[in-house]
């Protein structure tokens, strides 16, 4: 039993370091990058990422103008979507990223997707067990009073089954003439069909 334990620990110790090792990289890389003075946040989108796409086909479609946001949401947003990029393409496999941003009804709406394996945000690896990265995610978009939902997430709100959100969100694209939920979501705000 001790054994065990002991070996939970050093497990937990190592993953706190591995963490830690990758944050403090990111931390000095964040130093040297100049995405926050770049104009245009496409562009800044795609340095910020670069370094973790690992060959995936990224497309980024963020229409909002760097000088509507201030440099803290700038960088909040940066480093949400450079965590999601990050696990859609380590976690995920994702071979190919899509990320959409826009303000739509006085609402700023980013979207990352992919098309790798996917995850249930319930049953995934937390502070608690040395994994930051979505905590991280979930604080920043706290701050600015916002949100993130999943797939898993809709399903299990709903009561029914992933496919079956899959397969309604589907269609909802076609209807609206969307390729992603970013688009689709400022469609039916300017079409009214929605209210936030």
């Amino acid at each position: 039993m001790a054994v065990k334990c002991f070996s939970f620990r050093l497990q937990y110790a190592e993953q706190i370091l591995k963490s830690c090792r990758t944050e403090l990289r990111r931390c000095i890389w964040d130093l040297r990058n100049n995405a926050l003075e770049e104009p245009d946040m496409n562009r800044a989108i795609l340095s910020t990422i670069h370094p973790i796409t690992d060959g995936a086909d990224v497309c980024v479609r963020f229409n909002v103008p760097r000088n509507r946001i201030s440099d803290t949401t700038a960088h909040a947003i940066l480093r949400i979507i450079r965590e999601l990029t990050a696990n859609a393409v380590r976690h995920g496999r994702a071979s190919r990223v899509i990320i959409t941003g826009e303000f739509a009804d006085g609402q700023l709406l980013i979207s990352v997707n992919d098309n790798g394996c996917g995850f249930n945000p319930a049953s995934c690896p937390c502070s608690s067990t040395g994994h930051f990265g979505l905590d991280g995610i979930r604080e920043r978009i706290d701050k600015f009073n916002g949100s993130i939902t999943s797939n898993p997430d809709i399903a299990k709100q709903l009561g029914i089954s992933l496919n079956a959100v899959k397969q309604h969100i589907r269609a909802v694209f076609t209807k609206l003439g969307a390729s992603n939920r970013t688009e689709a979501v400022a469609i039916a705000l300017r079409r009214h069909l929605l209210k936030i």
